[in-house]
């Protein structure tokens, strides 16, 4: 009666692709399986060998033909003097009846005082990460134990006394010599009771009947005086993992991340009808169940190259700080891949599929493929999109920045704010990976030409002659203004307060 149950909940690799490990961690979306194993059928039952006596009471009537010489007068002769007569021959009969005890006729037969057998109808296992929290597994392939029954407790239905039937006697004539003889003057008790007992059998016996999975348990073949003494129902066995066994039960999407949440389980076990005194259908526990830690995992490993470094004119370049030109295009590079936590599932792969935004926010305005973004805007890029390039409008002030992005998970919460952690997610509080880079904005100065000086000891190299008059100074600029408006100076350049481009 005790079907060892037990369970399992664990990652469903075939749907999957790819092998988690439940307990320390599967995301959102993937799959479990859930199987629970027993023993494919319970029984109880109790065998009681009934045993007694027949006591025979028999009663034989016996009819005794006599015989005996009737004594006569004597009768007077011619000369007076007496003849004895002859005695007269008399026949007759009388009956006498015999009642006695036959030695007691022992007997013995089985019969079924309980019995119980039950079938495997479901199972039923909990956990957080179940779809709706709970799935009913009925059995695959999976015969339910058959059983044929016959039983009775009347002991007039299980022993069958054998009949003594007739005797067959013949009793010597009784001579009673000079009298009629009576009962009184024979006894045949011993004969008689000695036929009785020689043709008395022992009874006729037959056991309740159970017949399991076509093997005969107790047989009702009838027996003279003592039945078959039963066999055992044989114990059960585990069942295969096929049998409650389903799979591709997809982790909602929108589950949050939670560790090791617990698992618990049914198995039920009702009760055929083919029993005797059973007690009803069962219900088990389903022990040793593994938790299940949900954690839908999330990367951000963005990259800015510092690709305009070629172009930063300032006489002493920030290197601690990637490099942003003005009027000049610049490439961030997000994909979903990199390293997450090292177990089973995760590690250094590809998390599209777990990646539901990301995004990058400028704390200075920037176009995108001719479209303007104010601000300290998010700006979302597409999941599957490797990078994506932006341009420096020309009235941003020079000075140092922070440029953030972030990738956030598919089952992040509608009010998730502040929940990121620096390139993974590792944390299952978290949903959020981010980045963030410190760039240096620097304008540009181009087409710098000078057409005249003040400085008479460079006269012949800006004019064509002693004396003559130079051209107009022009100076093109690509840069931003200081608090005053006035246009910022290259680092170590004099100031220039001409027109800005």
């Amino acid at each position: 009666m005790d079907p060892t149950a037990s369970g399992v909940i664990l990652s469903d690799d075939a749907a999957n692709g790819i092998h988690f490990d439940a307990p320390a961690g599967i995301p959102t979306s993937e799959h479990l399986y859930a199987n629970a194993l027993g023993r494919n059928y319970l029984f109880e039952h109790t065998f009681a060998n009934m045993a007694g006596q027949i006591r025979y009471s028999c009663s034989v009537d016996v009819t005794y033909s006599t015989k005996w010489e009737e004594a006569q007068d004597d009768l007077p002769g011619e000369d007076g003097e007496m003849i004895p007569q002859d005695p007269l021959p008399q026949t007759g009969s009388f009956d006498k009846t015999y009642n006695f005890e036959l030695t007691p006729r022992e007997y013995a037969y089985w019969q079924i005082d309980q019995l119980s057998v039950y079938r495997i109808d479901r199972a039923q296992m909990e956990n957080y990460a179940l779809p709706g929290g709970a799935v009913t597994l009925y059995p695959n392939n999976y015969t339910s134990p058959a059983v044929e029954l016959a039983n009775s407790t009347v002991v007039e239905e299980h022993v069958v006394p054998h009949e003594t039937g007739t005797i067959s006697f013949t009793p010597e004539v009784v001579d009673g010599g000079d009298r009629e003889p009576g009962p009184s003057d024979v006894d045949d008790l011993a004969d008689l009771k000695g036929l009785a007992e020689t043709q008395t059998q022992d009874p006729k016996v037959q056991n309740d009947r159970l017949v399991f999975n076509g093997q005969t348990i107790m047989n009702d073949t009838v027996s003279t005086k003592t039945g078959p003494v039963p066999g055992r129902i044989p114990d059960p066995q585990g069942i295969g993992g096929e049998v409650l066994y389903q799979s591709q039960l997809m982790i909602n999407r929108g589950l949050h991340n939670q560790a090791n949440t617990i698992s618990s389980g049914t198995i039920y076990y009702p009760m055929l009808p083919e029993n005797v005194q059973g007690r009803g259908d069962q219900v088990y526990p389903i022990n040793g169940i593994n938790t299940v830690t949900v954690h839908t995992p999330v990367v951000n490993y963005s990259l800015l190259p510092d690709d305009n470094r070629p172009f930063d004119q300032r006489m002493v370049p920030d290197y601690t700080r990637t490099v942003l030109i003005l009027d000049r295009p610049f490439t961030v590079h997000f994909t979903e891949s990199g390293q997450h936590l090292n177990i089973p599932g995760y590690g250094n792969r590809n998390y599209a599929k777990y990646t539901q935004n990301k995004r990058i926010l400028f704390p200075f305005g920037v176009f995108q493929e001719g479209q303007y973004y104010p601000e300290n805007t998010w700006i979302y890029i597409p999941v599957g999109t490797p990078s994506m390039t932006f341009t420096l409008p020309t009235w941003v002030n020079e000075g140092d920045y922070t440029i953030q992005t972030q990738s956030w998970a598919i089952n992040a919460p509608s009010d998730a704010a502040d929940l990121c952690e620096k390139n993974l997610n590792g944390n299952l509080a978290n949903y959020c990976a981010s980045e963030s880079f410190n760039v240096g904005v620097v304008g540009r100065l181009f087409d710098f030409r000078i057409w005249d000086i003040g400085d008479f000891r460079f006269e012949q190299v800006f004019r064509t002659g002693t004396g003559n008059l130079g051209h107009s100074t022009a100076m093109y600029y690509t840069g931003g203004n200081d608090e005053n408006g006035t246009p910022t100076a290259l680092s170590g350049q004099t100031q220039w307060h001409l027109p800005v481009r």
